[in-house]
Order: structure tokens, then C-alpha cells, then sequence
């Protein structure tokens, strides 16, 4: 399989091959091909668009960043508590925290629809 290392930590690389982007645990550039790394985690996007691709080197980036970097959180973990957080809020008082949406976060209407605070509206 040829491919690129676009980031190496220690035994960990990021590769980049032509139809996918590979997490390699255990790389050792040095021994032969096919016998480089133990295992990995594979974001396959076969060439599809852009956007696919995209997505795909974002969620490879997310596993990496989380096995080399100890104090490392996520996005996702960060949406899962920011998402709590908000629920907490709005069943508390929903009123403050409507107004806290507002004033101290300054939230646009994406923002809000995103987190299901308001909903889309209808086109």
C-alpha cells in the first residue's frame, strides 16, 4: 500500500493513501511493507466528493489527537456536555436561559437550531 505520513507521535502515524487516511499503531517505517504497523483505524472515502473527504481527515485527526495527546477532548465530548449543559439550563429556567443564549453567549440562529434550542424553520 503506498501512502503519505502527513503527522507522526511516537508509534502513532496519520497516512494519507489515494483511497482512504489510516490511524497506524505501532509504525515502524523501517520494516517491510505490509509489516509497518499492528494495526489501525481506517476513514475510507474511495475518491467520493470533497465534503466526504473532509469528514474523513476531521474524524481521523479527532483519533489521533486522542491517542498521542493526554488531556486531549474531543469535539464530540465537548457537543455531548456543551449539549447537557443547555438542557440543564433550559430545564431549570428557560427563560434565563433563553436570555443567557442571548446576552452572554450571543448565539446566532444557527447556533440555536444546531443545538436544538429553536427549531428550523419551515421553507
Amino acid at each position: 500500500m503506498d501512502y503519505k505520513i502527513l503527522l507522526r507521535n511516537g508509534r502513532y502515524a496519520l497516512l494519507e493513501t489515494q483511497t482512504q487516511y489510516v490511524i497506524a499503531c505501532g509504525f515502524n517505517e523501517t520494516y517491510p511493507k505490509g509489516q509497518q504497523w499492528g494495526h489501525g483505524y481506517y476513514y475510507s472515502h474511495w475518491n467520493e466528493s470533497e465534503n466526504k473527504k473532509i469528514v474523513c481527515l476531521q474524524s481521523a485527526i479527532e483519533r489521533f489527537r486522542m491517542l498521542t495527546e493526554p488531556n486531549y477532548i474531543s469535539r464530540y465530548r465537548f457537543e455531548e456536555l456543551a449539549t447537557q449543559l443547555k438542557d440543564g439550563l433550559i430545564k431549570y429556567d428557560e427563560e434565563s436561559a433563553m436570555e443567557y443564549f442571548d446576552e452572554v453567549c450571543e448565539m446566532t440562529d444557527e447556533e440555536k437550531q444546531w443545538f436544538g434550542i429553536i427549531e428550523e424553520p419551515c421553507q
